[in-house]
């Protein structure tokens, strides 16, 4: 899909095609993980365990990509490409030019939120399963997908100023990194 970028063409029309975008570029590595982790486990789980640890590692690669796409509005935009499904921008008045052209104007904002939302729904839907997760590995993998969703929670706490970012990137400060893995890890 990011091959089918053109100035005339954005593939992301709608949120089947996000989805499916996310899909391709993390729900598959989510599901490889778990894969290895059945694998290589010394613990050996029942198939319907496995079955609902695989859906929500698929879940959760929808909203770990959904938050990728919400932090690099701006990074993406610099390259031309512009993520957001062009059904919502034209819901806001927009067109992808527009998100090129400005992509910190206060309708960018309003989509990254609405992005946000969605992201969340998908972490909210698979985040318990994971607690199924052999003990050896829950801990890691759970600070690993919390890690990620605090640059999402930092993009809403934000959203109405600049966020501190690296290379056009919204960053989360080392001491709330710091404080997220602690908070996981004592939790496993």
């Amino acid at each position: 899909m990011d091959l089918a970028f053109t100035d005339a063409d954005f593939p992301i029309k709608n949120e089947a095609d996000i989805q499916t975008y996310a899909s391709r570029v993390a729900s598959t590595v989510g599901e490889l993980c778990i894969w290895l982790v059945f694998h290589h486990g010394s613990v050996k789980l029942p198939e319907d365990k496995k079955s609902r640890l695989v859906q929500a590692a698929i879940t959760m690669g929808y909203a770990l990509q959904y938050v990728n796409i919400a932090r690099d509005i701006q990074v993406d935009a610099e390259m031309g490409r512009v993520y957001l499904p062009t059904n919502w921008l034209g819901e806001e008045g927009l067109v992808p030019q527009d998100i090129i052209n400005n992509p910190r104007q206060p309708k960018a904002e309003i989509l990254r939120q609405k992005l946000l939302d969605l992201a969340f729904k998908e972490y909210q839907e698979s985040r318990s399963t994971m607690n199924l997760l052999p003990n050896d590995i829950r801990g890691p993998l759970i600070v690993a997908v919390e890690s990620y969703m605090e640059i999402g929670r930092v993009l809403r706490e934000k959203s109405s100023v600049p966020s501190k970012t690296k290379r056009g990137r919204a960053t989360v400060p080392r001491s709330r990194r710091l404080w997220v893995a602690w908070k996981n890890l004592s939790r496993s």
